[in-house]
């Protein structure tokens, strides 16, 4: 059930100043990931399947406190910090993620875009979304299985997909924020596409971020009439450690492939990279959790399943 407790507070803000130390260690502690199974200990250095990464803290500064180096640079030192591609979707499989906080006035804004009403906006905010990923490879690229639920909605999509940047058939068959009026708006049902960016994209700091663009129709009024009309919902999930995942999302006009308002406007969390399509000059901001436990205790109350494609033929397990 959605959780209702009151938006009493904003989330802070992600800021563009950074300490040197490495984000990919959790401070304190020893994560156990489960399905790749990379451990994760805090201290002097981090070994990472035998990759030793430095860590990247967010700090309190003020926005613009930082001179940011040059794009280019900025995106050249991410990659040489950055794990390798196939360590970031291990990590993203095994366990649940778990939202565990929405900023409120960046996510607004797609509220508002969907008109959504505003006394609906805390249950979006607070609900229990979940999410379950398996990932494997073959000739043809990077393919996953997602399981999605969202309890309090009744809402559950098992599927399989690719991350090769093609466009394929959307397996969402509405879009999912609670309180949505699916008459006001719709997904485009034949196209959907996934990839892994490329280090520096959407942030400087950023280490293949995984990028969906899900075209939608909206009902919108021109000229006095109510007409159609077609936009591009982009956003990445990106691990910003490996049990904290980052989501940050804009939005395009499918005819120019410009961003719109108020994603064209600057000031508001991280500088967005410049080689971003349409160009946007700031985000919405959105945070999962991955559920962490010992080996030992998830192999006794949740261990490893097939995933429950019938075209997998067991194949693949959530663990």
């Amino acid at each position: 059930m959605a959780d209702a407790t009151p938006l009493s507070s904003h989330e802070p803000r992600e800021l563009a100043s950074q300490s040197k130390l490495s984000k990919w260690i959790l401070q304190g502690t020893v994560v156990g990931l489960v399905a790749s199974l990379v451990v994760v200990v805090a201290g002097a250095g981090a070994a990472l399947s035998g990759i030793h990464v430095p860590l990247t803290i967010q700090t309190a500064a003020p926005l613009g406190a930082a001179t940011a180096p040059s794009a280019a640079a900025a995106a050249a030192a991410a990659a040489a910090t950055c794990p390798p591609k196939p360590w970031i979707y291990n990590s993203l499989a095994g366990g649940h993620w778990i939202i565990n906080s929405t900023d409120p006035e960046s996510w607004g804004w797609y509220m508002e875009f969907l008109n959504v009403n505003k006394k609906d906006w805390p249950a979006e905010f607070h609900a229990t979304d979940m999410h379950q990923y398996i990932f494997f490879t073959n000739a043809s690229g990077i393919f996953y299985i997602m399981n999605h639920t969202i309890p309090s909605s009744g809402f559950h999509l098992l599927f399989e997909a690719d991350s090769n940047g093609q466009w394929r058939p959307n397996p969402y068959p509405v879009l999912t924020p609670a309180g949505f009026d699916p008459s006001s708006a719709k997904v485009d049902l034949k196209k959907v596409r996934y990839l892994f960016e490329e280090p520096g994209v959407p942030f400087a700091d950023s280490c293949y971020a995984w990028r969906c663009d899900m075209p939608m129709v909206k009902n919108v009024t021109i000229g006095g009439k109510l007409v159609e009309k077609e936009f591009v919902v982009s956003f990445w999930r990106e691990l910003t450690s490996p049990t904290e995942m980052r989501c940050t999302l804009y939005i395009t006009e499918a005819d120019t492939g410009e961003s719109i308002a108020p994603w064209t406007e600057p000031g508001y969390g991280l500088k967005p990279a410049d080689a971003i399509p349409g160009h946007p000059k700031r985000l919405s901001y959105r945070y999962f959790r991955k559920t962490v436990q010992s080996l030992g205790d998830a192999l006794e109350r949740l261990p490893c399943k097939a995933s429950g494609l019938a075209e997998d033929n067991g194949q693949h397990e959530f663990c």
